[in-house]
């Protein structure tokens, strides 16, 4: 009488990952090779990683500091726009990015005052002799300063004085100001868009006459 027994025989199953017959506990796998079927001990637990991190911080405490950084050179950077791989930034990048940032937000702080000398015309006709002298100051988009018309000899000026901004004007803004040597009258003045000065008295007439002083101080944005 014959007696049959089950053979099992197991064979590898296609897509099937194989490793090694025997590993070391708590070792990190990897593949062995390209097939994506094969793994190896990779001879590193994951307690080496940590020490690695932890031998990069000791590295860099234990460098030689440096007081004033150059602009070429270089801070560690973890991108996190691209999947937070490591890259450097420069020290010229950083302080550029840092003023833009801060430029948005806080008011820059005040120049000097900037003398100019304003060109000094007439609505209609021409001065026989008239001069001006000013002063501004930029913070910001913001210009104030303060103009000093001197005219001589008025000849045949009429309508309106003309007088030249310091910078470009964005918009459309007023100022006041004085005639200081002849009647005192207040005066009008309007600082067109991207133009100049026109003054004139607060009734609309013109404001000036031989001798007369025509001061005033302005304040408008700039482009």
């Amino acid at each position: 009488m014959y007696s049959l027994s089950p053979c099992i025989s197991q064979v590898n199953i296609d897509g099937a990952v194989t490793g090694p017959a025997s590993a070391t506990d708590a070792r990190i796998a990897v593949f062995d090779g390209t097939t994506g079927k094969l793994i190896k001990d990779s001879g590193s637990t994951i307690s080496d990683l940590t020490t690695g991190a932890t031998d990069i911080a000791n590295a860099i405490h234990s460098a030689t500091g440096k007081t004033t950084p150059v602009d070429a050179d270089e801070l560690a950077l973890v991108d996190s726009a691209a999947s937070n791989v490591l890259k450097k930034l420069t020290w010229a990048n950083l302080k550029a990015t840092l003023k833009s940032y801060f430029d948005a937000i806080y008011v820059t702080t005040p120049g000097a005052w900037t003398a100019y000398t304003p060109t000094v015309t007439a609505g209609t006709g021409t001065f026989t002799t008239a001069s001006a002298t000013g002063r501004w100051q930029k913070i910001g988009k913001t210009v104030t300063g303060s103009v000093k018309v001197t005219i001589t000899t008025n000849g045949t000026a009429a309508g309106y004085v003309r007088v030249t901004t310091p910078i470009a004007v964005r918009d459309n803004y007023s100022c006041l100001g004085r005639e200081t040597a002849v009647n005192g009258n207040f005066l009008f003045c309007n600082a067109q868009s991207g133009g100049d000065f026109i003054i004139m008295l607060a009734t609309g007439a013109y404001p000036g006459a031989d001798g007369a002083v025509l001061e005033f101080t302005f304040t408008y944005e700039t482009t």
